[in-house]
């Protein structure tokens, strides 16, 4: 309940929390948390008595993983509700929808079938942006791909990877059919495993340099991160000269102190600071609960008794 509660109020998102054995089951129940106000949000399914009630109330095309060719074909053997699902035979329901739909029976009648997905770390990272306006020299474009390959170090950091390829990408704006049209990519393999953004910035505007060309109204640029691996062990490099230690020592306090004072309130000097790239944004929503500018502003006026 406290943490729909302090959802709601801290974003203005309406949310509902299904909690069930079972993520069919928890679906349910949280299909009744958002439809009934009664659960305030928050709907619980453990128990036996409250398993049989919900799936009684429960439509079968509304069941997690029955889409309406099942539901149109479950209905014709007069299989209107969940529970009517599970009361059918297992072997009758694997043989008429097979292995998935024998899983969701199960996961109705309370056996745990379907495994929480947990993230892992990203095998490939990307950031890119289309420009406010058409950039035809290779100054902005250069601030906002060191941006970009700054943003990719930065999650690779916090996934405690490291990355051996780097990609750079600038096109044209393919919609627009009256001017001269051009795409271009370079793939770069680096020499040591990092996640330091001096030297994906560095690598990032090498390859930039290389793909550029003269003559052409640019609307997006990006930075893709390949062939990621853990943070330890590092294959190093017999003639790497750089300084690794120092660098990333530099990289954590940068990562600390912004995320302390805010983001990219250090940054590398190449990132700019006069973002002619940045992304049109005049139909931004106002951030009410996070930015003090934007906070509403209500006025009280006095009214006669």
């Amino acid at each position: 309940m406290k943490i729909v509660r302090a959802t709601t109020k801290g974003t203005g998102i309406p949310v509902s929390l299904g909690i069930a054995p079972t993520k069919t089951l928890a679906k349910v129940a949280s299909k009744f948390a958002k439809k009934y106000r009664d659960y305030k949000g928050v709907c619980i399914i453990d128990s036996e008595i409250k398993r049989e009630k919900a799936l009684k109330l429960f439509d079968i095309e509304d069941v997690w993983g029955i889409g309406r060719r099942y539901a149109k074909k479950l209905r014709y053997y007069s299989i209107n509700t969940a529970w009517d699902f599970t009361q059918k035979a297992k072997s009758w329901v694997r043989n008429q929808m097979g292995v998935v739909g024998e899983r969701t029976w199960m996961e109705l009648n309370g056996t745990p079938c379907f495994e929480l997905e947990v993230q892992g770390a990203k095998k490939t990272i990307c950031t890119s942006r289309s420009f406010g306006e058409r950039l035809t020299e290779i100054n902005p474009i250069s601030e906002a791909v060191a941006n970009f390959a700054a943003s990719c170090g930065e999650k690779l950091r916090k996934q405690h990877s490291l990355a051996n390829a780097l990609m750079v990408f600038i096109h044209t704006n393919p919609h627009a059919t009256n001017q001269a049209q051009y795409y271009n990519q370079i793939l770069m393999k680096l020499p040591v495993s990092t996640n330091d953004s001096t030297e994906l910035i560095n690598y990032a505007n090498q390859g930039l340099k290389k793909i550029f060309a003269s003559g052409y109204k640019y609307k997006k640029a990006g930075v893709i991160i390949t062939e990621i691996v853990p943070e330890r062990p590092v294959q190093t490099n017999l003639f790497d000269q750089r300084d690794r230690e120092k660098y990333n020592k530099v990289m954590r306090v940068m990562d600390s102190l912004n995320a302390t004072y805010g983001n990219r309130k250090v940054r590398i000097a190449t990132q700019g600071f006069g973002r002619k790239w940045k992304l049109k944004n005049e139909k931004l929503s106002p951030c009410y609960t996070t930015r003090l500018s934007d906070i509403l502003v209500v006025n009280a006026i006095e009214t006669p008794f």
